[in-house]
């Protein structure tokens, strides 16, 4: 249950706004050991911003290969899960068929890569009859409604 919670408030942030972090950096609790498991896990970075996601974990968000990455660090330096913005056509082919039967010609207005140690899911975000909706999908196909907000 923790996990499912975790992971949809990691989603949830990704999907949001990128709102601009304190201004002094270093106020950031466990920021120096996120900082080096950043390098470890991704090598040099420009232009991280980093904000706290949801308890002691601290989100570094950055461009990467021209994709949005999200990555998610706990308090003692362990690199917790990564989010990524693709395209509707970076998605696995059998989870883009059961999208478009999912959605018709509904435009899915981001989708984005979710993965941990546990978990390789995708989340398609679009306005569904007016309703801001997501769904998780996998490589195999398989997709459900996550939330509508």
């Amino acid at each position: 249950m923790k996990a499912l919670l975790t992971t949809t408030a990691l989603v949830l942030c990704s999907f949001a706004l990128f709102a601009a972090g304190p201004k002094n950096k270093r106020a950031l609790p466990g920021l120096h050991r996120a900082e080096q498991t950043l390098f470890q896990e991704f090598g040099i970075q420009n232009n991280v911003s980093w904000a706290v996601a949801e308890g002691d974990l601290l989100r570094a968000q950055f461009d990467d290969a021209g994709s949005t990455v999200n990555a998610f660090i706990n308090g003692e330096g362990e690199l917790i899960a990564t989010t990524r913005e693709i395209g509707f056509f970076e998605m696995p082919r059998e989870l883009r068929k059961s999208v478009s039967k999912k959605l018709g010609y509904v435009e899915p207005s981001s989708v984005v890569e979710f993965t941990s140690d546990s978990e390789l899911a995708y989340f398609v975000e679009a306005r569904v009859n007016g309703e801001r909706t997501i769904y998780k999908g996998y490589s195999n196909g398989s997709l459900a409604l996550y939330k509508k907000m």
